[in-house]
């Protein structure tokens, strides 16, 4: 339901940015202002009580009997012996940079005048005959529609591409597991038992990966969260015994 919430929002935003830009031009930027204050305010206070809960379940890991540690010179190591990781990430970092590309065109549309102002002539073309604000209401609709799709398309690719792969891959630089849990570079918590959680470890490339249905990092809906040690055997077994009764 917040997804679809999000995609609604988001259609409601751009019929009123291309209204407000169309009809009342000098209330655009005004309108824009306050749109931003009232997001970086809901951003705010999601983020604020997330943080909260972060901060309980750190503290709650920690207070746990430390099991294993793994240092960032222990990691580094076991990575560099790992020879196809970095195939795997340089199609997770393409995947990335091609979700800020419609942002990025829209910003140099938007701050290069000559170039918005071609674009909306072309724009307007279609919709002559209808008075000149109902056609430039029209014209920004359309643009802001064409941005949308292209964001709502980069987000489809993304979403399909971590399906396939299952999940965002997340390489922590240190990480620690305690009876109560795992804790991610000194700030991430996971809570044992794993729920809704699959384990999966290979002994040649010295990794244990939990597939969480849960986003650690980009928003994406799933993660894995591969964790790299020298004894990883005795991690999988760690691990493993710490499933949820019902996945283990």
């Amino acid at each position: 339901m917040r997804e679809y919430a999000g995609y609604i929002l988001g259609l409601v935003s751009m019929v009123l940015f291309a209204y407000i830009t169309s009809f009342y031009p000098q209330h655009s930027w005004t309108f824009f202002i306050i749109y931003f204050i009232l997001m970086m305010a809901f951003t705010f206070a999601t983020t604020g009580r997330s943080a909260s809960r972060t901060i309980r379940d750190l503290e709650y890991v920690k207070g746990g009997t430390k099991l294993l540690e793994a240092k960032k010179h222990t990691v580094q190591k076991a990575k560099l012996n790992d020879p196809m990781l970095v195939q795997e990430l340089k199609g997770q970092s393409a995947l990335l940079l091609l979700s800020f590309v419609p942002v990025a065109v829209f910003m140099v549309i938007v701050l290069v005048p000559g170039l918005r102002d071609a674009i909306m002539n072309g724009l307007s073309g279609y919709f002559r005959g209808m008075g000149e604000r109902m056609s430039l209401f029209l014209s920004y609709l359309v643009f802001y529609l064409l941005f949308y799709m292209a964001s709502f398309g980069t987000s489809i690719i993304t979403r399909v591409y971590y399906s396939r792969q299952g999940g965002m891959l997340v390489i922590p630089s240190t990480y620690t597991v305690t009876e109560r849990g795992i804790i991610i570079d000194g700030r991430t918590p996971i809570t044992f038992p794993l729920k809704n959680s699959d384990l999966r470890v290979d002994q040649e490339r010295r990794f244990v990966e939990i597939r969480v249905r849960a986003p650690l990092s980009g928003g994406a809906p799933m993660s894995r969260l591969r964790l790299y040690h020298p004894q990883v055997t005795q991690l999988y077994k760690i691990l493993k015994e710490r499933l949820s009764p019902e996945e283990g």
